[in-house]
C-alpha cells in the first residue's frame, strides 16, 4: 500500500510525503511513483526565468529518501 500525504509549507513550497508500506510474507513487494507538477502561466515560470540547471539543483537538494532498518537477521531470512 502506498500512502501519500502533503503539507503546504507558505507560499512558495508544498511537501508530498510518499511511504510504502511492506506486505508481510510477500517476497515481491515493488512500487512505482509518477508525479506530474502543474504549473500556471500566470506564475511566470519560463526557461528564462528559471532554468532548468536551478529546476535540478533544487529539486536535488531537497529530496530526502528514507529506508526502513533491517538487521542482519532479517535480511537474511528474506533472501533464504
Amino acid at each position: 500500500m502506498i500512502e501519500v500525504r502533503y503539507k503546504i509549507h507558505d507560499e512558495y513550497s508544498i511537501e508530498f510525503k510518499q511511504r510504502f508500506l511492506v506486505r508481510q510474507g510477500i517476497k515481491d513487494n515493488r512500487f512505482e511513483v509518477n508525479t506530474w507538477l502543474f504549473i500556471p502561466n500566470s506564475l511566470d515560470i519560463t526557461p528564462q526565468t528559471y532554468g532548468q540547471d536551478l529546476f535540478y539543483r533544487d529539486v536535488k537538494s531537497n529530496v530526502r529518501l528514507i529506508t526502513p532498518v533491517y538487521t542482519l537477521c532479517d535480511l537474511g531470512r528474506e533472501s533464504g
